[in-house]
């Protein structure tokens, strides 16, 4: 009959404002831990400030401010090139420490220059161990960019690094550098990052490092402030290997 609901068409309506008052509950819980970051110190405002901002160069930084060099694995290139750095005096002396976030090598001893029973002895030269030894730490939690920072951060903050070096490949460095002014910046830790010279391209059919990857990783990292979600089991369902 004209102008009178049905049983069922009143159990639709019932049910669809219980979803609306679902979606309006979440919203404003979302609303509330925004607000709540953004008034923290290092609140979204200083991560987006560090993401758009110039970044200094990473020998003034390195030379001047940094008091730790952070690795993002993923290419053995990368930590070869941080373990020379760190090793060189003019980097603050050679006494910087070297966080290796889930690199390629596994072993301390791989870096050892000396050691004729190392199988990467000859990617090594220039890598002083005697010296790197002690300041190296070696991490494996991470599985992909985004926990390369949210299972570091913790560590770098309670040990008291606030101006970090990061190193990474070229093709890297924006999403990266993105992922970085969300979870260091609501550390207040500040960074610049140094690019390896032997950047290594994508292998032949992998996904480009593009703009969706970068949009993607920036909102599970706002999650992870927010929420302490990062997609971790997700990405390791998706990366059985990287353990």
């Amino acid at each position: 009959m004209d102008g009178v609901c049905t049983a069922d068409e009143r159990g639709y309506w019932s049910a669809a404002w219980q979803r609306g008052c679902c979606v309006c509950m979440a919203g404003q819980g979302l609303v509330a831990h925004l607000w709540r970051w953004w008034s923290m110190p290092g609140s979204i405002t200083r991560a987006l400030s560090t993401l758009l901002r110039p970044s200094p160069s990473a020998l003034d930084v390195c030379g001047n401010r940094a008091t730790a060099i952070l690795v993002l694995g993923g290419e053995r290139e990368r930590e070869e090139f941080a373990a020379r750095l760190a090793s060189k005096r003019r980097w603050r002396g050679g006494t910087l420490p070297l966080f290796i976030s889930s690199g390629s090598y596994r072993y301390a001893a791989d870096f050892d220059p000396t050691d004729l029973a190392n199988p990467h002895l000859h990617r090594m030269s220039g890598v002083d161990f005697a010296r790197l030894r002690s300041r190296l730490v070696m991490d494996r939690r991470a599985v992909d960019t985004v926990t390369n920072f949210t299972t570091m951060v913790e560590m770098l903050a309670q040990t008291g690094h606030r101006r970090l070096l990061i190193v990474t490949s070229n093709s890297h460095l924006r999403r990266s550098r993105a992922c970085a002014a969300v979870v260091l910046g609501s550390h207040d830790i500040e960074f610049s990052f140094r690019a390896c010279d032997a950047d290594v391209a994508p292998a032949h059919g992998a996904e480009p490092w593009g703009t969706a990857r970068t949009v993607r990783d920036v909102a599970r990292c706002l999650m992870w402030v927010c929420y302490g979600l990062s997609g971790e089991t997700i990405a390791r369902w998706r990366h059985p290997d990287r353990t």
